[in-house]
Protein backbone atom coordinates (compact mmCIF):
# COMPACT_ATOMS: atom_id res chain seq x y z
CA UNK A 1 0.00 0.00 0.00
CA UNK A 2 1.51 3.40 -1.00
CA UNK A 3 0.15 6.42 0.68
CA UNK A 4 1.42 9.90 -0.48
CA UNK A 5 0.18 13.04 1.35
CA UNK A 6 0.08 16.28 -0.93
CA UNK A 7 -3.46 18.54 -1.66
CA UNK A 8 -1.85 19.84 -4.97
CA UNK A 9 0.26 17.10 -6.82
CA UNK A 10 0.48 14.79 -9.61
CA UNK A 11 0.85 11.10 -8.88
CA UNK A 12 1.14 7.72 -11.41
CA UNK A 13 1.45 4.81 -11.03
CA UNK A 14 2.40 2.57 -13.21
CA UNK A 15 3.61 -1.44 -13.91
CA UNK A 16 6.94 -2.12 -14.86
CA UNK A 17 6.73 -1.85 -18.24
CA UNK A 18 6.69 1.74 -20.06
CA UNK A 19 4.31 4.63 -18.75
CA UNK A 20 3.02 7.36 -19.11
CA UNK A 21 2.46 10.18 -17.30
CA UNK A 22 -0.55 11.87 -16.46
CA UNK A 23 -0.96 15.15 -14.70
CA UNK A 24 -3.21 16.80 -12.80
CA UNK A 25 -4.23 20.23 -12.77
CA UNK A 26 -3.34 20.64 -9.03
CA UNK A 27 -0.47 22.81 -8.07
CA UNK A 28 2.78 21.80 -6.35
CA UNK A 29 3.23 20.50 -2.77
CA UNK A 30 4.94 17.77 -1.29
CA UNK A 31 4.31 14.34 -1.39
CA UNK A 32 5.50 11.76 1.81
CA UNK A 33 4.73 8.27 2.42
CA UNK A 34 4.36 7.95 5.49
CA UNK A 35 1.25 7.36 7.61
CA UNK A 36 0.88 10.91 9.88
CA UNK A 37 -0.73 13.64 7.69
CA UNK A 38 -2.47 16.99 8.28
CA UNK A 39 -3.35 17.57 4.53
CA UNK A 40 -4.88 15.18 1.32
CA UNK A 41 -3.89 10.93 1.66
CA UNK A 42 -4.92 8.71 -1.19
CA UNK A 43 -4.91 5.18 -0.70
CA UNK A 44 -4.47 2.84 -3.20
CA UNK A 45 -5.71 -1.04 -2.38
CA UNK A 46 -5.23 -4.38 -4.29
CA UNK A 47 -5.62 -8.21 -3.90
CA UNK A 48 -3.18 -10.52 -3.96
CA UNK A 49 -3.98 -14.54 -3.43
CA UNK A 50 0.01 -15.34 -3.49
CA UNK A 51 3.30 -13.37 -3.71
CA UNK A 52 6.34 -14.81 -6.09
CA UNK A 53 9.19 -14.42 -4.73
CA UNK A 54 11.06 -14.88 -8.10
CA UNK A 55 8.92 -12.22 -9.89
CA UNK A 56 9.18 -8.46 -9.70
CA UNK A 57 5.69 -8.42 -11.59
CA UNK A 58 3.68 -9.82 -8.66
CA UNK A 59 5.33 -7.34 -5.83
CA UNK A 60 3.13 -4.76 -4.42
CA UNK A 61 5.82 -1.96 -3.86
CA UNK A 62 7.42 1.54 -3.93
CA UNK A 63 10.38 1.70 -6.10
CA UNK A 64 12.30 4.66 -7.93
CA UNK A 65 11.80 5.05 -11.84
CA UNK A 66 12.76 2.08 -13.98
CA UNK A 67 15.60 1.85 -15.98
CA UNK A 68 16.56 5.22 -18.33
CA UNK A 69 17.43 4.76 -22.23
CA UNK A 70 21.36 4.45 -20.99
CA UNK A 71 20.31 1.38 -19.00
CA UNK A 72 20.50 3.13 -15.75
CA UNK A 73 18.39 2.29 -13.21
CA UNK A 74 18.51 5.37 -11.01
CA UNK A 75 15.81 7.62 -9.26
CA UNK A 76 14.22 10.53 -10.10
CA UNK A 77 16.59 12.52 -8.13
CA UNK A 78 20.40 11.28 -8.14
CA UNK A 79 21.44 11.56 -4.49
CA UNK A 80 19.16 11.15 -1.80
CA UNK A 81 21.81 12.49 0.56
CA UNK A 82 21.38 16.09 -1.16
CA UNK A 83 18.92 18.43 -1.74
CA UNK A 84 17.96 18.36 -5.35
CA UNK A 85 17.85 22.18 -7.31
CA UNK A 86 15.10 23.03 -10.07
CA UNK A 87 17.60 20.99 -12.89
CA UNK A 88 17.45 17.87 -11.38
CA UNK A 89 13.73 18.26 -11.28
CA UNK A 90 13.22 18.61 -14.79
CA UNK A 91 15.75 15.86 -15.74
CA UNK A 92 13.49 13.46 -13.82
CA UNK A 93 10.84 14.75 -15.21
CA UNK A 94 11.68 14.21 -18.34
CA UNK A 95 12.57 10.71 -18.02
CA UNK A 96 8.73 9.85 -16.79
CA UNK A 97 7.63 8.13 -19.35
CA UNK A 98 4.68 9.76 -21.87
CA UNK A 99 2.87 7.07 -22.38
CA UNK A 100 0.72 4.52 -20.02
CA UNK A 101 1.06 0.64 -21.54
CA UNK A 102 -1.22 -2.11 -21.40
CA UNK A 103 -1.90 -3.46 -17.98
CA UNK A 104 -0.32 -0.13 -16.11
CA UNK A 105 -2.21 1.52 -13.11
CA UNK A 106 -3.29 5.19 -13.28
CA UNK A 107 -3.62 7.34 -10.23
CA UNK A 108 -5.72 10.68 -11.21
CA UNK A 109 -7.79 13.23 -8.73
CA UNK A 110 -7.25 10.27 -5.97
CA UNK A 111 -9.04 7.77 -8.04
CA UNK A 112 -7.22 4.14 -9.07
CA UNK A 113 -7.96 2.66 -12.53
CA UNK A 114 -7.42 -0.86 -13.00
CA UNK A 115 -6.78 -2.28 -16.10
CA UNK A 116 -8.01 -5.74 -16.72
CA UNK A 117 -5.33 -7.13 -18.50
CA UNK A 118 -2.99 -6.48 -15.93
CA UNK A 119 -2.69 -9.81 -14.21
CA UNK A 120 -0.64 -12.72 -16.25
CA UNK A 121 -3.35 -15.40 -18.45
CA UNK A 122 -5.32 -17.74 -16.07
CA UNK A 123 -4.11 -15.92 -13.18
CA UNK A 124 -6.43 -15.29 -9.99
CA UNK A 125 -4.61 -12.84 -8.89
CA UNK A 126 -5.53 -9.22 -8.38
CA UNK A 127 -3.57 -6.02 -10.35
CA UNK A 128 0.18 -5.08 -9.11
CA UNK A 129 1.63 -1.85 -8.38
CA UNK A 130 5.01 -1.57 -10.13
CA UNK A 131 7.02 2.10 -10.17
CA UNK A 132 5.31 5.67 -8.82
CA UNK A 133 6.42 8.61 -10.50
CA UNK A 134 5.81 11.73 -8.54
CA UNK A 135 5.99 15.39 -10.26
CA UNK A 136 6.57 18.44 -8.80
CA UNK A 137 6.85 17.33 -5.23
CA UNK A 138 9.94 17.73 -3.02
CA UNK A 139 10.51 16.21 0.17
CA UNK A 140 9.78 12.51 -0.92
CA UNK A 141 10.41 9.91 1.50
CA UNK A 142 10.15 6.09 0.22
CA UNK A 143 10.22 3.23 2.64
CA UNK A 144 11.07 -0.61 2.24
CA UNK A 145 9.46 -3.22 -0.24
CA UNK A 146 6.89 -4.81 1.57
CA UNK A 147 6.12 -8.46 0.65
CA UNK A 148 2.45 -9.47 1.82
CA UNK A 149 1.31 -13.30 1.57
CA UNK A 150 -2.38 -14.00 1.97
CA UNK A 151 -5.60 -11.16 1.23
CA UNK A 152 -4.79 -7.68 1.86
CA UNK A 153 -8.75 -5.67 2.34
CA UNK A 154 -8.59 -2.25 2.70
CA UNK A 155 -12.44 -0.94 3.74
CA UNK A 156 -11.73 3.32 4.50
CA UNK A 157 -11.06 6.26 2.34
CA UNK A 158 -9.58 8.62 4.85
CA UNK A 159 -10.09 12.12 3.96
CA UNK A 160 -8.44 15.30 5.07
CA UNK A 161 -10.43 18.39 6.70
CA UNK A 162 -10.70 20.25 3.38
CA UNK A 163 -12.72 17.37 2.01
CA UNK A 164 -10.06 17.51 -1.06
CA UNK A 165 -10.25 13.23 -1.11
CA UNK A 166 -11.61 11.42 -3.32
CA UNK A 167 -13.20 7.29 -2.84
CA UNK A 168 -11.67 4.98 -4.97
CA UNK A 169 -14.71 3.64 -7.25
CA UNK A 170 -12.50 0.55 -8.06
CA UNK A 171 -12.86 -1.68 -4.57
CA UNK A 172 -15.99 -2.87 -3.53
CA UNK A 173 -16.69 -4.09 -0.07
CA UNK A 174 -16.84 -7.49 -0.49
CA UNK A 175 -13.48 -7.76 -1.66
CA UNK A 176 -11.10 -9.87 0.16
CA UNK A 177 -13.64 -11.44 2.27
CA UNK A 178 -14.11 -15.10 3.01
CA UNK A 179 -16.87 -16.73 1.34
CA UNK A 180 -17.25 -13.35 -0.63
CA UNK A 181 -17.67 -13.93 -4.64
CA UNK A 182 -14.81 -13.43 -7.21
CA UNK A 183 -15.43 -10.20 -9.12
CA UNK A 184 -14.96 -10.37 -12.99
CA UNK A 185 -12.16 -8.72 -13.84
CA UNK A 186 -14.22 -6.28 -15.90
CA UNK A 187 -16.08 -5.57 -13.23
CA UNK A 188 -14.94 -2.08 -11.37
CA UNK A 189 -13.92 -2.51 -7.95
CA UNK A 190 -15.53 0.69 -5.41
CA UNK A 191 -14.09 1.39 -1.67
CA UNK A 192 -16.80 2.25 0.45
CA UNK A 193 -15.85 3.47 3.78
CA UNK A 194 -17.54 2.11 6.89
CA UNK A 195 -16.89 4.65 9.75
CA UNK A 196 -17.68 3.18 13.32
CA UNK A 197 -20.14 4.64 15.44
CA UNK A 198 -17.37 5.76 17.94
CA UNK A 199 -16.23 7.32 15.37
CA UNK A 200 -19.37 8.89 14.20
CA UNK A 201 -20.69 9.76 17.73
CA UNK A 202 -17.46 11.66 18.40
CA UNK A 203 -17.25 13.22 15.60
CA UNK A 204 -21.22 14.49 16.39
CA UNK A 205 -20.37 15.50 19.74
CA UNK A 206 -17.22 17.56 18.50
CA UNK A 207 -18.58 19.29 15.06
CA UNK A 208 -22.22 19.85 16.63
CA UNK A 209 -22.05 20.22 20.66
CA UNK A 210 -25.05 22.38 21.27
CA UNK A 211 -27.39 19.81 19.05
CA UNK A 212 -26.07 17.26 21.46
CA UNK A 213 -27.03 19.42 24.39
CA UNK A 214 -30.61 20.37 23.07
CA UNK A 215 -31.12 16.66 22.52
CA UNK A 216 -29.56 15.32 26.09
CA UNK A 217 -32.49 17.78 27.38
CA UNK A 218 -34.99 16.62 25.43
CA UNK A 219 -33.79 12.72 26.62
CA UNK A 220 -33.80 13.90 30.03
CA UNK A 221 -37.67 15.64 29.55
CA UNK A 222 -39.04 12.74 28.33
CA UNK A 223 -37.61 10.61 30.85
CA UNK A 224 -38.90 12.50 33.63
CA UNK A 225 -42.53 13.06 32.41
CA UNK A 226 -42.48 9.31 31.76
CA UNK A 227 -41.67 8.56 35.35
CA UNK A 228 -43.99 11.42 36.77
CA UNK A 229 -47.14 9.87 34.33
CA UNK A 230 -46.33 6.28 35.66
CA UNK A 231 -46.13 7.20 38.91
CA UNK A 232 -49.83 9.92 38.84
CA UNK A 233 -51.40 7.05 36.84
CA UNK A 234 -50.77 4.33 39.81
CA UNK A 235 -51.62 6.61 42.35
CA UNK A 236 -55.26 6.91 40.29
CA UNK A 237 -55.47 3.08 40.25
CA UNK A 238 -54.52 2.81 44.04
CA UNK A 239 -57.05 5.39 45.56
CA UNK A 240 -61.20 5.02 44.02
CA UNK A 241 -62.88 8.57 43.32
CA UNK A 242 -64.16 10.23 46.47
CA UNK A 243 -67.60 11.03 46.66
CA UNK A 244 -69.17 13.56 48.78
CA UNK A 245 -72.55 14.55 50.85
CA UNK A 246 -75.10 14.97 47.82
CA UNK A 247 -73.01 14.24 44.76
CA UNK A 248 -73.66 9.99 44.92
CA UNK A 249 -75.60 9.09 42.40
CA UNK A 250 -75.02 5.26 42.78
CA UNK A 251 -78.11 2.88 44.34
CA UNK A 252 -77.95 1.67 47.79
CA UNK A 253 -74.89 4.09 48.51
CA UNK A 254 -75.62 6.33 51.51
CA UNK A 255 -73.68 9.75 50.92
CA UNK A 256 -70.27 9.93 52.26
CA UNK A 257 -70.07 6.37 53.54
CA UNK A 258 -65.90 5.93 53.64
CA UNK A 259 -66.81 3.10 50.71
CA UNK A 260 -64.12 4.13 49.16
CA UNK A 261 -61.45 3.79 52.00
CA UNK A 262 -62.25 0.17 52.47
CA UNK A 263 -59.44 -1.60 50.64
CA UNK A 264 -59.79 -4.85 53.03
CA UNK A 265 -63.19 -6.31 54.26
CA UNK A 266 -63.54 -6.35 57.28
CA UNK A 267 -61.55 -5.55 60.37
CA UNK A 268 -57.89 -4.84 59.14
CA UNK A 269 -55.21 -6.74 61.44
CA UNK A 270 -53.12 -5.44 63.88
CA UNK A 271 -49.25 -4.99 62.83
CA UNK A 272 -46.78 -4.75 65.98
CA UNK A 273 -43.22 -3.69 65.58
CA UNK A 274 -41.82 -6.35 67.43
CA UNK A 275 -38.21 -5.57 69.33
CA UNK A 276 -36.38 -6.86 66.06
CA UNK A 277 -37.73 -4.33 64.35
CA UNK A 278 -36.60 -1.44 66.48
CA UNK A 279 -33.37 -3.01 67.22
CA UNK A 280 -34.20 -3.82 70.64
CA UNK A 281 -31.48 -4.69 73.34
CA UNK A 282 -31.66 -8.07 75.12
CA UNK A 283 -33.48 -8.45 78.18
CA UNK A 284 -31.32 -8.36 81.31
CA UNK A 285 -31.84 -11.55 82.88
CA UNK A 286 -35.12 -13.42 82.95
CA UNK A 287 -38.42 -11.61 84.05
CA UNK A 288 -40.77 -12.64 86.15
CA UNK A 289 -44.03 -14.15 84.52
CA UNK A 290 -47.24 -12.35 84.47
CA UNK A 291 -50.45 -14.83 86.15
CA UNK A 292 -52.69 -13.59 83.09
CA UNK A 293 -55.72 -12.46 82.63
CA UNK A 294 -54.98 -9.76 83.96
CA UNK A 295 -57.75 -7.44 85.01
CA UNK A 296 -55.84 -4.24 84.55
CA UNK A 297 -54.53 -1.96 81.86
CA UNK A 298 -52.69 1.20 83.12
CA UNK A 299 -52.40 3.90 80.28
CA UNK A 300 -49.29 6.14 80.92
CA UNK A 301 -47.39 8.42 78.47
CA UNK A 302 -43.38 8.57 78.19
CA UNK A 303 -42.95 12.63 78.87
CA UNK A 304 -40.42 12.83 75.53
CA UNK A 305 -40.67 14.00 72.45
CA UNK A 306 -43.08 13.06 69.86
CA UNK A 307 -42.27 10.99 66.70
CA UNK A 308 -44.33 10.64 63.15
CA UNK A 309 -42.49 7.96 61.24
CA UNK A 310 -41.35 4.13 62.69
CA UNK A 311 -37.38 5.52 62.59
CA UNK A 312 -37.79 8.30 64.40
CA UNK A 313 -40.36 6.05 66.97
CA UNK A 314 -37.75 3.42 66.93
CA UNK A 315 -35.08 5.76 67.79
CA UNK A 316 -36.90 6.81 70.61
CA UNK A 317 -37.75 3.79 71.83
CA UNK A 318 -34.24 2.97 71.95
CA UNK A 319 -33.38 5.93 73.78
CA UNK A 320 -35.42 4.90 76.04
CA UNK A 321 -34.69 1.30 76.79
CA UNK A 322 -31.12 2.30 77.19
CA UNK A 323 -32.19 4.90 80.15
CA UNK A 324 -34.51 2.22 81.80
CA UNK A 325 -31.58 -0.14 81.97
CA UNK A 326 -28.78 1.64 82.48
CA UNK A 327 -29.99 5.12 84.57
CA UNK A 328 -33.03 2.98 86.57
CA UNK A 329 -30.96 -0.31 86.48
CA UNK A 330 -34.38 -1.99 85.22
CA UNK A 331 -34.31 -5.52 83.71
CA UNK A 332 -36.11 -4.21 80.29
CA UNK A 333 -37.84 -1.40 79.38
CA UNK A 334 -40.57 -0.91 81.41
CA UNK A 335 -43.72 -0.85 79.25
CA UNK A 336 -45.40 -3.97 77.91
CA UNK A 337 -46.51 -2.15 74.70
CA UNK A 338 -45.58 1.34 73.44
CA UNK A 339 -47.93 3.61 70.91
CA UNK A 340 -46.23 5.50 68.67
CA UNK A 341 -46.96 9.27 66.67
CA UNK A 342 -46.99 7.15 63.65
CA UNK A 343 -49.87 4.89 64.58
CA UNK A 344 -48.09 1.84 65.19
CA UNK A 345 -47.77 -0.54 68.22
CA UNK A 346 -44.29 -1.44 69.37
CA UNK A 347 -43.36 -4.26 71.56
CA UNK A 348 -41.73 -3.97 74.86
CA UNK A 349 -41.97 -6.75 77.16
CA UNK A 350 -45.35 -8.47 75.84
CA UNK A 351 -48.61 -9.47 77.21
CA UNK A 352 -46.65 -12.81 79.37
CA UNK A 353 -43.96 -10.58 81.80
CA UNK A 354 -44.87 -8.35 84.64
CA UNK A 355 -43.84 -4.33 83.95
CA UNK A 356 -41.85 -1.75 85.95
CA UNK A 357 -43.81 0.71 84.86
CA UNK A 358 -46.13 1.81 88.51
CA UNK A 359 -45.05 0.23 91.48
CA UNK A 360 -47.64 -2.03 93.21
CA UNK A 361 -49.79 -2.44 89.96
CA UNK A 362 -47.21 -4.19 87.97
CA UNK A 363 -48.10 -8.01 88.82
CA UNK A 364 -51.94 -7.35 87.95
CA UNK A 365 -51.42 -5.01 85.27
CA UNK A 366 -50.42 -4.43 81.58
CA UNK A 367 -48.49 -1.29 81.19
CA UNK A 368 -49.16 0.48 77.40
CA UNK A 369 -47.41 4.00 76.93
CA UNK A 370 -47.89 6.92 74.46
CA UNK A 371 -44.44 7.86 73.01
CA UNK A 372 -44.73 11.53 73.71
CA UNK A 373 -45.81 14.49 76.02
CA UNK A 374 -49.69 14.41 76.41
CA UNK A 375 -50.30 17.19 78.69
CA UNK A 376 -48.87 19.82 75.11
CA UNK A 377 -49.99 17.21 72.43
CA UNK A 378 -53.41 15.08 71.31
CA UNK A 379 -52.98 11.66 70.57
CA UNK A 380 -54.07 11.12 66.65
CA UNK A 381 -57.10 9.33 65.87
CA UNK A 382 -54.63 6.80 64.57
CA UNK A 383 -52.63 5.86 68.22
CA UNK A 384 -57.01 5.77 69.55
CA UNK A 385 -57.51 2.89 67.23
CA UNK A 386 -54.94 1.16 67.93
CA UNK A 387 -54.76 1.39 71.41
CA UNK A 388 -58.59 -0.56 70.96
CA UNK A 389 -57.13 -2.91 68.64
CA UNK A 390 -54.73 -4.08 70.40
CA UNK A 391 -56.95 -4.20 73.86
CA UNK A 392 -59.32 -6.46 71.68
CA UNK A 393 -56.10 -9.04 70.92
CA UNK A 394 -55.53 -8.77 74.28
CA UNK A 395 -59.01 -10.19 75.14
CA UNK A 396 -59.22 -12.42 72.48
CA UNK A 397 -56.15 -14.20 73.22
CA UNK A 398 -56.42 -14.59 76.61
CA UNK A 399 -54.21 -11.90 78.01
CA UNK A 400 -57.00 -9.73 79.27
CA UNK A 401 -60.07 -10.33 80.97
CA UNK A 402 -63.40 -9.60 79.58
CA UNK A 403 -64.17 -6.86 82.46
CA UNK A 404 -60.59 -5.67 82.82
CA UNK A 405 -60.43 -1.56 83.60
CA UNK A 406 -58.61 1.30 81.64
CA UNK A 407 -56.90 3.55 84.31
CA UNK A 408 -54.49 6.22 83.82
CA UNK A 409 -51.33 6.09 85.39
CA UNK A 410 -52.34 9.65 87.54
CA UNK A 411 -55.44 7.32 89.38
CA UNK A 412 -52.56 4.85 91.22
CA UNK A 413 -49.75 7.51 91.92
CA UNK A 414 -49.19 11.12 92.14
CA UNK A 415 -47.99 12.26 88.54
CA UNK A 416 -49.07 14.14 85.63
CA UNK A 417 -48.85 10.78 83.19
CA UNK A 418 -50.49 9.78 80.71
CA UNK A 419 -50.77 13.68 80.15
CA UNK A 420 -54.17 15.55 80.84
CA UNK A 421 -55.30 15.89 76.86
CA UNK A 422 -54.79 11.76 76.89
CA UNK A 423 -56.66 11.65 80.16
CA UNK A 424 -59.68 13.45 79.04
CA UNK A 425 -59.61 11.18 75.70
CA UNK A 426 -59.34 8.32 77.82
CA UNK A 427 -62.38 8.57 79.70
CA UNK A 428 -64.91 8.23 76.69
CA UNK A 429 -63.33 4.20 76.46
CA UNK A 430 -65.99 2.07 77.70
CA UNK A 431 -63.60 -0.22 80.19
CA UNK A 432 -62.53 3.31 82.27
CA UNK A 433 -62.38 3.25 85.58
CA UNK A 434 -61.87 6.41 87.37
CA UNK A 435 -62.90 4.48 91.02
CA UNK A 436 -59.55 4.48 92.54
CA UNK A 437 -59.21 8.06 92.38
CA UNK A 438 -62.11 8.34 93.93
CA UNK A 439 -61.27 6.00 96.85
CA UNK A 440 -57.80 7.86 97.02
CA UNK A 441 -60.10 11.96 97.45
CA UNK A 442 -61.63 9.68 100.26
CA UNK A 443 -58.82 8.13 101.74
CA UNK A 444 -57.33 11.19 101.55
CA UNK A 445 -60.47 13.00 103.21
CA UNK A 446 -60.23 10.96 105.63
CA UNK A 447 -56.78 11.69 106.70
CA UNK A 448 -57.62 14.96 106.65
CA UNK A 449 -60.62 14.67 109.60
CA UNK A 450 -58.33 12.58 111.99
CA UNK A 451 -55.18 15.08 111.43
CA UNK A 452 -57.17 17.99 112.18
CA UNK A 453 -56.64 19.89 115.37
CA UNK A 454 -60.69 20.38 115.76
CA UNK A 455 -61.49 17.12 115.26
CA UNK A 456 -59.13 13.48 115.74
CA UNK A 457 -56.02 15.50 116.71
CA UNK A 458 -54.68 11.55 115.65
CA UNK A 459 -50.89 12.00 114.08
CA UNK A 460 -51.91 10.24 111.10
CA UNK A 461 -54.70 8.30 109.59
CA UNK A 462 -56.04 6.51 112.17
CA UNK A 463 -56.21 2.89 110.49
CA UNK A 464 -54.00 0.40 109.34
CA UNK A 465 -55.00 0.09 105.95
CA UNK A 466 -58.18 0.70 103.72
CA UNK A 467 -59.85 -1.73 101.20
CA UNK A 468 -61.90 0.25 98.77
CA UNK A 469 -64.73 -0.21 96.20
CA UNK A 470 -62.24 -0.69 93.16
CA UNK A 471 -60.78 -3.79 95.12
CA UNK A 472 -57.50 -2.40 96.44
CA UNK A 473 -56.26 -1.96 99.17
CA UNK A 474 -54.68 1.53 100.71
CA UNK A 475 -52.08 1.73 102.91
CA UNK A 476 -52.55 3.79 106.05
CA UNK A 477 -50.09 3.28 109.25
CA UNK A 478 -49.07 -0.01 107.86
CA UNK A 479 -48.41 -3.18 109.93
CA UNK A 480 -45.62 -1.92 111.93
CA UNK A 481 -47.63 0.81 113.73
CA UNK A 482 -49.85 1.32 116.32
CA UNK A 483 -53.14 1.96 115.11
CA UNK A 484 -55.85 4.73 116.65
CA UNK A 485 -59.14 2.56 115.64
CA UNK A 486 -60.41 1.16 118.99
CA UNK A 487 -59.66 1.82 122.52
CA UNK A 488 -58.09 -0.76 124.51
CA UNK A 489 -56.84 -2.94 121.45
CA UNK A 490 -54.54 -0.42 119.02
CA UNK A 491 -51.68 -2.25 120.87
CA UNK A 492 -52.06 -5.53 119.88
CA UNK A 493 -54.54 -5.45 116.60
CA UNK A 494 -54.43 -4.55 113.13
CA UNK A 495 -57.22 -2.70 111.55
CA UNK A 496 -58.56 -3.05 108.39
CA UNK A 497 -61.60 -0.32 106.95
CA UNK A 498 -63.74 -0.95 104.22
CA UNK A 499 -64.69 2.67 102.55
CA UNK A 500 -67.94 2.91 103.01
CA UNK A 501 -71.13 2.43 104.34
CA UNK A 502 -72.83 -0.98 104.91
CA UNK A 503 -76.07 -0.84 106.78
CA UNK A 504 -77.91 -1.63 103.91
CA UNK A 505 -76.08 -3.52 101.35
CA UNK A 506 -72.79 -5.60 100.81
CA UNK A 507 -70.13 -4.22 99.52
CA UNK A 508 -68.95 -5.79 96.07
CA UNK A 509 -67.03 -8.89 95.42
CA UNK A 510 -63.68 -7.06 94.74
CA UNK A 511 -63.78 -5.15 98.20
CA UNK A 512 -64.38 -8.17 99.91
CA UNK A 513 -61.53 -10.06 98.16
CA UNK A 514 -59.32 -7.44 98.93
CA UNK A 515 -60.00 -7.67 102.47
CA UNK A 516 -58.97 -11.52 102.17
CA UNK A 517 -56.07 -11.42 100.18
CA UNK A 518 -54.45 -8.75 102.77
CA UNK A 519 -54.93 -11.27 106.34
CA UNK A 520 -53.89 -13.55 103.87
CA UNK A 521 -50.42 -11.27 103.10
CA UNK A 522 -50.15 -10.78 106.83
CA UNK A 523 -50.08 -14.38 107.03
CA UNK A 524 -47.43 -14.66 104.70
CA UNK A 525 -44.85 -11.95 105.83
CA UNK A 526 -45.19 -12.58 109.69
CA UNK A 527 -47.39 -9.94 110.68
CA UNK A 528 -50.41 -11.65 111.77
CA UNK A 529 -50.08 -14.95 114.34
CA UNK A 530 -51.47 -17.89 112.65
CA UNK A 531 -54.12 -18.24 115.86
CA UNK A 532 -55.56 -14.60 115.33
CA UNK A 533 -58.85 -13.39 116.02
CA UNK A 534 -61.42 -11.55 113.68
CA UNK A 535 -63.82 -9.07 115.35
CA UNK A 536 -65.76 -6.30 113.68
CA UNK A 537 -65.94 -2.77 115.48
CA UNK A 538 -69.26 -3.20 116.90
CA UNK A 539 -68.41 -5.50 118.99
CA UNK A 540 -65.57 -3.80 120.94
CA UNK A 541 -66.65 -0.42 120.83
CA UNK A 542 -70.07 0.94 120.37
CA UNK A 543 -70.33 1.99 117.30
CA UNK A 544 -72.70 0.52 114.22
CA UNK A 545 -69.67 0.04 112.20
CA UNK A 546 -68.34 -1.98 110.14
CA UNK A 547 -72.02 -1.93 109.11
CA UNK A 548 -75.39 -4.52 109.28
CA UNK A 549 -74.53 -6.12 106.36
CA UNK A 550 -70.94 -6.46 106.20
CA UNK A 551 -71.10 -7.68 109.60
CA UNK A 552 -73.14 -10.78 108.49
CA UNK A 553 -70.54 -11.46 106.04
CA UNK A 554 -67.62 -11.46 108.04
CA UNK A 555 -69.36 -14.09 110.66
CA UNK A 556 -69.05 -16.12 108.35
CA UNK A 557 -65.11 -15.82 107.66
CA UNK A 558 -62.45 -18.15 109.70
CA UNK A 559 -61.35 -16.81 112.77
CA UNK A 560 -64.16 -14.74 113.58
CA UNK A 561 -64.39 -14.67 117.17
CA UNK A 562 -67.06 -13.94 120.08
CA UNK A 563 -64.94 -14.17 122.72
CA UNK A 564 -64.33 -11.02 124.78
CA UNK A 565 -62.42 -9.75 128.19
CA UNK A 566 -64.44 -9.74 131.35
CA UNK A 567 -66.73 -6.55 131.74
CA UNK A 568 -65.51 -5.40 128.16
CA UNK A 569 -68.52 -3.69 126.20
CA UNK A 570 -70.64 -6.30 123.78
CA UNK A 571 -72.46 -5.90 121.28
CA UNK A 572 -76.26 -5.46 121.77
CA UNK A 573 -77.11 -7.38 118.58
CA UNK A 574 -75.06 -10.33 119.73
CA UNK A 575 -76.96 -12.58 122.50
CA UNK A 576 -74.58 -16.08 122.31
CA UNK A 577 -71.14 -16.15 122.61
CA UNK A 578 -69.53 -18.54 120.28
CA UNK A 579 -65.88 -20.25 121.62
CA UNK A 580 -62.67 -18.83 119.23
CA UNK A 581 -61.76 -20.57 116.09
CA UNK A 582 -58.17 -20.79 115.43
Amino acid sequence: MAKAKSVENTVTTSSTEPTLKKTSNESDNSVNTSANSTSQRIETGAVVDKVDSSSNNENISISSIHEDDRGNDSSAFESSESECDDEEIKRAIDRIPQTLQPGSQLVQNGMLTVNGNNGSPGSSRGPNIGSIAVQNSSDITFGNKTYIKGQVVIKNIYHDNQKNGAINQGYQESDGELGAKNVGKDQPVTINPVPSWKTSLKTIVKEKPILVVIILVAVMVIITSSVIAVILSGKGRLQAPHYGDGDDDRTNVPPDTGIDKDLLPGEKPLRIVSRLEWLAQPARGELDPLKLPVSQVIIAHTATEGCNTQSACSYRIRFMQVKHMETDNYSDIAYNFMIGGDGEVYEGRGWKKVGAFLRGQNAISEGIAFVGHYSRMNATEAQMEKLDALLRKGVSEGYLSKNYKLYGARTWKNTESPGDLLFERLKNHSHFSDSRAECVFITSKIQDFHMANDSKNFFDIGYNFLVGGDGNAYEGRGWDKVGAHTLGYNNDSICIAFIGTFTDHVPPASQLGAAKQLIGLGLQLGKLSKRYSLYGHRQLAPFESPGKKLYEIIQTWPHWSNTLAPGHWRDPDVTTSQPELI
